[in-house]
């Protein structure tokens, strides 16, 4: 799940990223909607109700959508969080990006011998 930055640093990394921006209705503004376009991103941000009207059919139908994909995404990241105990508190981005990659691949072998394990009991 890629999060919302605010201001400079969102408009830089969507700049980079060609992928959907991801994040909670907390980020939904028309500032951010407008950033986001400005700078070639598709928005995926959770629709938030407004004050005394429900959400139509159509946005809570998105929203589900949107809430499955990210259901994944914070699974693996809990799970990683639990079992590595990541806590990214490195000053350095070479070393912040060396633990969570070694995170990752601690995460993928917990998974591949959790799949090869399960298929041998079946």
């Amino acid at each position: 799940m890629l999060r919302l930055m605010m201001g400079r640093d969102c408009q830089n990394s969507c700049m980079r990223i060609t992928v959907p921006v991801r994040s909670d209705t907390a980020y939904r503004s028309g500032k951010n909607e407008e950033l986001l376009a400005r700078a070639g991103c598709k928005s995926m941000i959770h629709f938030r109700r407004r004050v005394g009207k429900d959400l139509t059919a159509r946005q809570k139908q998105a929203n589900t959508a949107r809430s499955k994909v990210r259901r994944q995404v914070e699974h693996v990241l809990a799970r990683q969080k639990h079992i590595c105990g990541l806590s990214i508190q490195i000053i350095g981005i070479e070393r912040a990006r060396f633990k969570i990659g070694v995170a990752n691949i601690a995460d993928n072998m917990h998974r591949l011998i959790w799949i090869k394990t399960r298929k041998a009991t079946t």
